[in-house]
């Protein structure tokens, strides 16, 4: 199911990727150390059926990943700490939209801070 968001098959390698673009975009010279998954993704769909033939066609995917990232810092305002990684739990979800329609295909990012924790 996540092929279709039409990332390509190693949805690790997007995920992570996905990821330091939204870290980088905050602080460009942080650097992110791992990344884990804290539960089974999430997947939600949306279908349009034909009453006549009683099929469907998928319309929408929703993906969530709730997942532990360890970042370290470079700059010390954006973060609040000088020195040190710190601990954060996100939720990386993506929407994709109009996967039924040819040329109308949408995806949809979301990067939510869910907390975070200071590692000494």
């Amino acid at each position: 199911m996540l092929e279709w968001m039409r990332r390509g098959r190693d949805f690790r390698q997007f995920v992570v990727h996905d990821i330091e673009t939204e870290l980088y975009a905050q602080d460009d010279s942080s650097q992110l150390l791992s990344a884990s998954c804290k539960a089974k993704r999430n997947f939600e769909t949306k279908v349009k059926t034909d009453c006549q033939s009683e099929s469907g066609r998928v319309t929408q995917l929703f993906v969530v990943f709730s997942i532990s990232l360890r970042v370290r810092a470079a700059n010390g305002v954006v973060w609040k700490l000088e020195v040190g990684c710190w601990m954060l739990d996100v939720e990386h979800s993506y929407q994709a939209t109009d996967l039924d329609i040819p040329g109308k295909f949408k995806l949809r990012l979301n990067f939510t801070t869910i907390g975070h924790l200071a590692e000494t």
